[in-house]
C-alpha cells in the first residue's frame, strides 16, 4: 500500500487558480501492479497540468522500469502508470504538483512512442497555437517489454516545448524509443 501526503494552496499568479503538491510512494512489494491511483481535491481537468519527480528508492538493478507515468484521469484522480514489468522489492517515491489555471484558451494532449531525431528532439503535430502563449508538459515510462536491467538511467529526462505554431517538440535523453511520452499543453488567453 502507498502513502500519500497532500498540501494544497490557493491563488498565486493570475493564471494560476490552485496547487496541491505531494509525495507518494510507490510500493511493489505490498502490492505488485502496473499502476496507482491518488485521490486529490477536484480540478478542472482541461485547465490543469501534473508535474512530477522519480526517486528511485532501493539499490536494485532495475532501472528502466521505474520510469513512472503521471497522469490526471479524472477531475480528482492522478494515476501514477509502469510499464507492468516490476515485481519484488522495490519502491519508488513520486513528488507531484498539481497546477489549475485561469484563462485558458485551449488545452491540447497525446501519448507518443520515443524516437530520437538528429537534433536529440522528436516532433509530435499539435494544432495551430500562439507559442508565446503556452506552456507544455510532458512524462513518461517505459514500453512494456523493455528489459529492466538497462544500466543509463541517470540522466534519463524527456522535456517539451511548443518549437512552432503547430509544433511540440520532445527532448529526448537516453530514452531512445524505450519509452511512451504522455504530453499537454495549455494556451493562454
Amino acid at each position: 500500500m502507498g502513502r500519500a501526503r497532500l498540501s494544497g494552496q490557493s491563488g498565486g499568479g493570475s493564471n494560476i487558480k490552485s496547487i496541491q503538491s505531494g509525495t507518494y510512494v510507490f510500493d511493489f512489494s505490498v502490492a505488485p501492479t502496473s499502476s496507482k491511483s491518488i485521490t486529490v481535491a477536484g480540478v478542472d481537468i482541461n485547465k490543469s497540468i501534473l508535474k512530477m519527480t522519480v526517486i528511485k528508492n532501493t539499490s536494485s538493478n532495475v532501472q528502466y522500469s521505474s520510469l513512472v507515468r503521471g497522469e490526471l484521469t479524472s477531475n480528482n484522480t492522478i494515476t501514477f502508470s509502469t510499464n507492468g514489468e516490476l515485481s519484488g522489492a522495490y519502491a519508488v517515491t513520486i513528488r507531484w504538483e498539481l497546477f489549475e489555471f485561469n484563462n485558458v484558451k485551449s488545452v491540447q494532449s497525446g501519448s507518443v512512442a520515443s524516437s530520437t531525431g538528429s537534433d536529440g528532439t522528436f516532433k509530435v503535430t499539435i494544432a495551430a497555437v500562439d507559442p508565446l502563449k503556452c506552456i507544455s508538459f510532458s512524462s513518461y515510462r517505459s514500453k512494456t517489454g523493455v528489459s529492466s536491467n538497462v544500466s543509463n538511467l541517470p540522466g534519463v529526462h524527456s522535456n517539451s516545448y511548443v518549437s512552432g505554431p503547430t509544433e511540440l517538440s520532445i527532448a529526448n535523453t537516453s530514452i531512445g524509443s524505450n519509452a511512451l511520452v504522455h504530453w499537454k499543453i495549455l494556451e493562454f488567453i
